[in-house]
C-alpha cells in the first residue's frame, strides 16, 4: 500500500511556488513521506551547468553540507552523476534508488555520498520542454534503505512535481534563487557574516600564542569550538576529513590537549589572558604571570 500524503502539504507547496520558502515546502512534503535526511534540485538546460534551485536538509548541518556538495557539483562534477549520465529519454519522468555503494566512480562516491554519510539515495528526474529537473532524496547510512512503498509514493508525485518545479523556474525568471556567492557552506547559515568573523576572531587568537600552530590548524581549531563537525569543516575549506583529522592531531599536541573540552577551555584560558593584558597595558607580563 502507498504511503499517505498530505493534502495540506500539497497546498502549502503550491501556495509558495515561486517565493523563498517553495524549497522548504518541497522539503517538508517528501521527507514527511519518506524521512529523508536531504534533498537537492537541479535544472538542466542542455550541456550548461546545473542551476539549483532547492538545497535542503533535515538540520542546519545538513543544509550547510546539501550548498557545499552543490559547489562542487556545478563546478564540474556534475559530469561524474551516475544518474544524469544513465539519464533515457522517456514520455514520463522516472523514478529511482540508489545505494552509495552501487556508484563505480570510487572518487565520486567518496566526495559525494561517503563522506558525508547519504548512503541512500532516491531520484526523480522529469523533463518539460528542454530542461531536466533532478530531485534527490536521501537517506544517511544510518537509516534504512527506501523501499517499494517508497518508490510507489514519490512516483505518484513525480509528475506533480516536476510541473511544479518547471512553474517555480518560470516565476523566477528562468534563474534558480541561488547565486553563484550564495553557495556557501558557511555563508548559506550565516548571511549576516557573523559566524566567519566569530571563526576569524578564534583563529586570529590561537595564532598569537606562542604555540607555533599554522594558520590552517588555528582554522581547524576554530571550526571545533564553533561546533562544526570534522566534515563541516572538511567541506568549508575544501580538505578531506583525513585531512581535518591530522590538522587537529597537530594542533592539539602542540596546545598539550586532548579532546574538545579542553580546547574550549585552552581559548577562554587565552581570553582572559587578553583581557588582562589589555586591563594592565603597563604590566602585561606580570598580569599574565599573575
Amino acid at each position: 500500500m502507498a504511503l499517505t500524503v498530505d493534502i495540506d502539504r500539497i497546498g502549502a507547496l503550491v501556495s509558495t511556488i515561486g517565493s523563498p520558502t517553495f524549497g522548504t515546502r518541497y522539503f517538508d512534503l517528501f521527507q514527511q513521506g519518506l524521512s529523508v535526511d536531504q534533498c537537492t534540485v537541479f535544472a538542466f538546460k542542455g550541456e550548461q551547468p546545473p542551476d539549483p534551485l532547492i538545497l535542503e536538509g533535515r538540520s542546519a548541518e545538513m543544509r550547510q553540507i546539501a550548498h557545499a556538495l552543490a559547489s562542487e557539483y556545478m563546478a564540474g562534477a556534475f559530469a561524474e552523476d551516475p544518474n544524469v549520465r544513465s539519464r533515457q529519454q522517456g514520455e514520463g519522468p522516472t523514478v529511482h534508488c540508489l545505494r552509495a555503494d552501487e556508484v563505480r566512480n570510487r572518487a565520486y562516491r567518496l566526495r559525494f555520498y561517503d563522506e558525508p554519510h547519504l548512503a541512500h539515495e532516491l531520484v526523480v528526474l522529469g523533463q518539460t520542454e528542454d530542461i531536466l529537473y533532478y530531485s534527490s532524496f536521501y537517506r544517511c547510512d544510518r537509516r534504512a534503505a527506501f523501499q517499494a512503498r517508497d518508490l510507489e509514493m514519490v512516483t505518484g508525485l513525480a509528475s506533480f512535481a516536476v510541473r511544479a518545479l518547471h512553474r517555480h523556474l518560470e516565476l523566477l525568471g528562468g534563474a534558480g534563487p541561488y547565486g553563484a556567492g550564495a553557495i556557501l557552506s558557511a555563508g548559506a547559515e550565516d548571511p549576516s557574516g557573523r559566524r566567519r568573523a566569530m571563526a576569524t576572531h578564534l583563529r586570529d587568537v590561537l595564532l598569537a600564542e606562542p604555540y607555533a600552530l599554522s594558520p590552517r590548524e588555528a582554522e581547524v581549531c576554530a571550526g571545533i569550538i564553533l561546533g562544526y563537525t570534522t566534515l563541516g569543516i572538511s567541506l568549508n575549506f575544501g580538505i578531506s576529513v583525513n585531512t581535518v583529522a591530522t590538522h587537529r592531531k597537530r594542533a592539539y599536541r602542540k596546545l598539550g590537549i586532548c579532546s574538545q573540552n579542553e580546547l574550549f577551555s585552552r581559548y577562554f584560558q587565552l581570553v582572559n589572558q587578553h583581557a588582562r593584558v589589555l586591563s594592565h597595558p603597563d604590566g602585561g607580563e606580570a598580569a599574565s604571570a599573575a
